[in-house]
């Protein structure tokens, strides 16, 4: 399994025979979940790479009402 850097560079790793990817850590909120998920499925994404690959810090808005950070 490959932890990737941008949506962009995934070609590559499959050129280097790569199959699984890992796009996220354990407790990513579902909306961000599926940004990313959309960003690599589409390999490409416009904004800011960080907000692909950070995985600390969620803004409170990120999460739904009653889930907490470490749910």
């Amino acid at each position: 399994m490959r932890q990737l850097d941008s949506p962009e560079d995934l070609h590559y790793y499959e050129k280097l025979g790569y199959e699984t990817f890992k796009i996220v850590e354990r407790n990513t909120p579902t909306q961000i979940l599926l940004e990313r998920v959309k960003a690599y499925s589409e390999r490409r994404y416009d904004g800011n790479l960080l907000d692909l690959v950070q995985n600390y810090a969620y803004p409170k808005t990120s999460w739904r009402r009653g889930q907490g950070a470490y749910s």
